[in-house]
């Protein structure tokens, strides 16, 4: 009888969902279980909630065990009793240290949202939306002490739409690994795959992102501007102020496109009964659906139904 690769998966966020669909589904691994982080509060009542990866695997009656700290020595006991071949790790949100990367046997594997070595770190996605990269990726490697800098396996590639939020571009390459995860696992195993170490001099970091990243500079060019308010969507979101008929309004920009110069200085505005533009440090913004603060997600044009009879 074939021998079955043992995998213990490892993760929190969205990213990992397909890939831990497949590996619990298929006949050709020994799927060992789930771990997760702990509920946390969210949302305005602070309701403790579930991670994707909790959410996902309780929905599915699947294995599952969350922890507070990946990294506590009790944790690391009752993984390594599994005996996994395998440590599959997706999106998870906290640094393994050596303790817990030396318990597979065969390989301490992690799916990254990029193609390595470009985007190390916690936010690929993001930042390959705000460099313009016209395709972004997910890499399958080998985890070590440094952050993002082991060996890859494997690399697929998918292209970025001028329309592709951090949300869209996120599930393009969630759905991208959880379709080569279960292949990429069995030729590792049968020693078809070998890890090729990363360019470190082609390398370029990706860090957390920041809430008060979201804050628009309008001295920066429309392009630019107009990544951003991809890339951060939905969190933290690309927000500015602006003072119409003597209010002021903090509007989150959920989409915008580009648009020609406007005769204003960045960050003035020009408001008519079809159109919000905002000029920027080089052309203008053309604002199509925004997020006032209190209010719902809309359309700038039922934003701007409310001043109608002020405009010209």
């Amino acid at each position: 009888m074939k021998t079955r690769p043992k995998v213990l998966f490892i993760g929190s966020g969205r990213l990992g969902l397909p890939s831990l669909a497949k590996i619990a589904g298929s006949e050709e691994i020994d799927f060992l279980g789930a771990v997760t982080q702990e509920d946390k509060p969210a949302g305005r009542k602070l309701h403790p909630t579930p991670t994707p990866v909790g959410e996902f695997a309780k929905l599915h009656g699947m294995a599952l065990k969350k922890v507070k700290c990946a990294n506590a020595p009790d944790f690391i006991s009752e993984a390594g009793a599994l005996n996994p071949d395998f440590i599959f790790l997706a999106s998870y949100g906290e640094i393994l240290k050596s303790e817990i990367l030396s318990l597979p046997k065969v390989e301490p594997l992690n799916v990254h949202g990029s193609l390595l070595p470009k985007h190390r770190g916690a936010a690929p996605v993001q930042a390959a939306i705000l460099a313009g990269d016209k395709e972004a990726g997910i890499s399958f490697m080998r985890m070590e002490k440094g952050l993002d800098t082991g060996p890859v396996f494997a690399k697929f590639a998918t292209g970025i739409s001028s329309d592709d939020t951090a949300h869209s571009l996120e599930d393009k390459l969630a759905d991208l690994a959880g379709e080569h995860a279960v292949d990429t696992v069995l030729r590792i195993f049968s020693g078809e795959l070998k890890a090729v170490p990363q360019d470190d001099s082609a390398s370029t970091y990706a860090k957390k992102i920041e809430k008060s990243q979201g804050a628009i500079d309008w001295s920066e060019d429309a392009e630019v501007i107009e990544r951003k308010i991809r890339a951060y969507h939905p969190w933290p979101g690309a927000f500015s102020e602006f003072e119409i008929l003597g209010r002021k309004y903090r509007l989150k920009i959920v989409s915008a496109s580009i648009a020609g110069p406007l005769d204003l200085p960045p960050g003035g505005f020009h408001l008519s009964k079809q159109a919000f533009t905002v000029a920027c440090g080089r052309g203008s913004l053309a604002l199509k659906i925004i997020h006032p603060d209190g209010r719902k997600e809309m359309p700038v044009a039922d934003f701007i139904h409310g001043f109608h009879r002020h405009l010209g």
